[in-house]
């Protein structure tokens, strides 16, 4: 009797290990996975995954009403999270594209900024080589330096066949902040006609000056000039110079001074210097231009209407 009893509860709990307790394991631990998603969102696929696996299960099991219902809760419960664990992951991939994006565009900005500085540099750079260059280019060709002759009629007086004449040297001066090389200085009467004067100036012994500082000045050895006011008020001079910029023509007339008691000098001067252009057919006229003068008088005051001084 008692041996049976051992046997009929050996087999009831057998049933309950073999039955209840694994279905309800499998619930329970199904639930527990289910819960466990709901607080850690899983990797897309997992909740279809574990759905999977309990449905397999159930269906290897005779499944009462009661089983049915939890199996059907269950498989919502993974599908809802696996739909959540889907948007989960778009928006975690939106996120990061959103950040990759930004991390992009941030390299970007950097690059075109460096770019940027990197270009004004050169700029820079190229602005300064060429500023330097047309300094070079302004020291060989002379820029806008030209030349000025200034006389000396204060030096004194000779006596040729008896006549007084007043010996006056020539200083040629450079107006401007580059040297002017390669000079050349010829003097012709400035009262002869056009054609006289053409060939005098071509006859005249021209003189030779290597270079002129800027600002500098250099005495034109050789060219002396000897104005005679005898016969007349005054006597002028046409001076031919060439530089390496071009070719200026000074007009320079002389007169007696009405200061020579004052200041010692006896002739005054004044004069204005025109530089050659190249012909242009569209302005005849513009050939030339004055672009230094002293209209008045050296022993006159100063006027507005001098160019230079």
């Amino acid at each position: 009797m008692l041996a049976h009893r051992v046997k009929r509860w050996e087999k009831r709990i057998e049933v309950f290990l073999s039955h209840v307790l694994v279905r309800n394991g499998i619930w329970i631990s199904a639930f527990g996975v289910l819960i466990w998603f709901l607080i850690h969102c899983p990797p897309t696929g997992a909740a279809i995954a574990v759905a999977g696996a309990v449905g397999v299960l159930a269906v290897l099991r005779a499944l009462s009403k009661t089983d049915k219902v939890i199996l059907v809760a269950l498989m919502v419960g993974f599908v809802l999270i696996e739909l959540h664990s889907i948007q989960h992951d778009r928006s975690a991939q939106d996120d990061q594209r959103s950040k990759d994006d930004a991390n992009l565009q941030r390299n970007f900005e950097a690059v075109l900024s460096e770019a940027k500085n990197d270009f004004h540099e050169t700029g820079k750079q190229m602005e300064d080589v060429a500023s330097r260059i047309e300094k070079v280019s302004k020291y060989v060709t002379g820029g806008d330096a030209f030349p000025v002759i200034v006389p000396q009629p204060g030096n004194g007086l000779i006596t040729k066949d008896g006549t007084e004449s007043i010996v006056v040297p020539l200083i040629i001066w450079n107006h401007g902040d580059y040297p002017l090389t390669g000079v050349t200085v010829s003097v012709a009467p400035g009262e002869l006609e056009l054609g006289d004067w053409v060939i005098s100036i071509y006859t005249q012994p021209e003189m030779f000056i290597p270079e002129i500082e800027p600002r500098g000045h250099r005495i034109i050895k050789g060219i002396q000039l000897t104005p005679r006011l005898e016969n007349t008020d005054s006597r002028s001079y046409e001076i031919v110079v060439n530089a390496q910029n071009g070719v200026y023509r000074q007009h320079l007339t002389f007169r007696k001074s009405t200061k020579t008691a004052t200041s010692g000098e006896p002739l005054a001067y004044c004069y204005w210097i025109t530089k050659d252009n190249p012909p242009n057919p569209a302005h005849p006229s513009a050939s030339d231009f004055v672009i230094f003068a002293r209209y008045n008088y050296s022993d006159e005051p100063s006027s507005p209407n001098n160019v230079g001084k």
